[in-house]
């Protein structure tokens, strides 16, 4: 509608510029012919020429409300598809959190593994130092033994004065030899023990690696995962904003289509049937009557008269003209438009629906009388109508 009515101010501008090079106080009639070809050359039949029925609006009206409730269920689901994909996205998210969780568990153990890991090989090499020590000890050992038993065997019984002697570091040397023994024993054990537990302790380091692979590898799944969501979320909320400005251009449109619906019901209360009864635009008498070329009516008024739509319509123009004054161009239905000109003021607005008998403006200068009234026109289509006998009947 604003578009329409912007193309037609611009057409009636050029239209006044045209006009002002011929223009002549004595000739304002003029005007209209020139006024209103602008006004009707190049419209849409939206608004000038063919004006789309009640019926053919209301068909239109039906399909654009189908098209917004087609529109509006596919909002409702996309947003529940968006609802769906991003629980599914918080989903994957929880299961990052999860997994990062895990993997650092896995790591701090591995850590302390290695920590304990490290004393205990200390520990390894301490008691392997200690056992090296008691073999060479015990060695030594058994080569005093094995010389002490030589010597017993040579003494035999001829020297019963060195035989006690011989026999006392005998025993104990076989006495220190068993004590070493059952030392090396002990680390022995010892050095198993540790070897045991150290490979215990490289298994569980392998088996949290291990962990931490799969936990690597999950990840990396559910990583993909959170790309296809993200992915799917931005084409829905990208479809989602899509059909939003469809329903906006949609719902616009429908305003649109009540407006010119309630303009042509309006109208149809139809200013066909209103001849003879139409409102007078302005209270004064007429001094310039329809006679080609003269299109219209003028009337002389006080200044400043109040000048009122002859019919309900919509304001399809109101600007000033140097020269013409303000001019006010009302349309009534499909095919009957009014033209108010040489006005003082109008507080009525492009696109407005003004009804019958509404004030308009006031009169002001009109150059033909050289007083202050109104040039009035009527108009079918592109032909003008002797506008009196519409108007109803003066008292007195």
């Amino acid at each position: 509608m604003n578009l329409m009515i912007n193309k037609t101010s611009i057409c009636l501008k050029a239209a006044g510029r045209r006009l002002r090079a011929v223009f002549r106080p004595r000739a304002g009639y003029v005007f209209c012919a020139v006024f209103l070809a602008a006004l009707l050359c190049g419209q849409t039949p939206r608004v000038f020429g063919v004006q789309f029925s009640e019926k053919e609006l209301l068909a239109g009206l039906k399909a654009e409300e189908n098209r917004a409730n087609i529109r509006k269920d596919t909002l409702n689901r996309l947003t529940q598809d968006e609802r769906k994909a991003y629980s599914s996205l918080a989903s994957v998210e929880d299961n990052i959190l999860r997994i990062e969780k895990n993997m650092a568990e896995q790591r701090e153990k591995l850590v302390l593994l290695a920590k304990s890991g490290a004393e205990a090989q200390a520990e390894y090499e301490k008691i392997s130092a200690e056992r090296n020590k008691s073999e060479i000890a015990m060695r030594e050992v058994l080569r005093t033994v094995w010389e002490l038993h030589s010597r017993k065997q040579s003494i035999g019984g001829r020297t019963l004065d060195e035989w006690p002697v011989v026999d006392r570091e005998y025993r104990w040397s076989t006495e220190i030899f068993a004590s070493l023994d059952v030392y090396h024993g002990q680390i022995l054990e010892r050095e198993e023990l540790l070897k045991e537990i150290n490979g215990r302790r490289a298994g569980l380091a392998r088996a949290i690696t291990a962990s931490l692979t799969e936990f690597e590898n999950e990840k990396s799944v559910i990583l993909a995962d959170r790309i296809k969501y993200e992915q799917h979320l931005a084409e829905i909320r990208k479809n989602k904003q899509s059909v939003q400005e469809e329903l906006d251009v949609t719902v616009k449109l429908i305003s649109d289509l009540n407006f010119n619906l309630q303009s042509v019901r309006m109208a149809s209360a139809d200013i066909d049937h209103s001849k003879g009864s139409l409102v007078w635009p302005a209270q004064g008498r007429i001094v310039q009557r329809f006679k080609p070329p003269v299109q219209g009516i003028g009337i002389a008024t006080v200044n400043g008269a109040p000048v009122c739509a002859v019919h309900a319509g919509t304001v399809m123009y109101n600007d000033t003209m140097r020269g013409l004054g303000r001019v006010v161009v009302v349309q009534h239905g499909g095919a009957y438009f009014t033209v108010y000109a040489f006005l003082s003021d109008s507080a009525v607005k492009q696109g407005q629906t003004v009804s019958r008998g509404q004030n308009i403006g006031k009169t002001g200068y009109y150059p033909v009388l050289k007083s202050s009234g109104v040039y009035f026109e009527l108009r079918h289509h592109q032909k003008t109508v002797d506008p009196e006998p519409w108007l109803a009947r003066m008292s007195g």
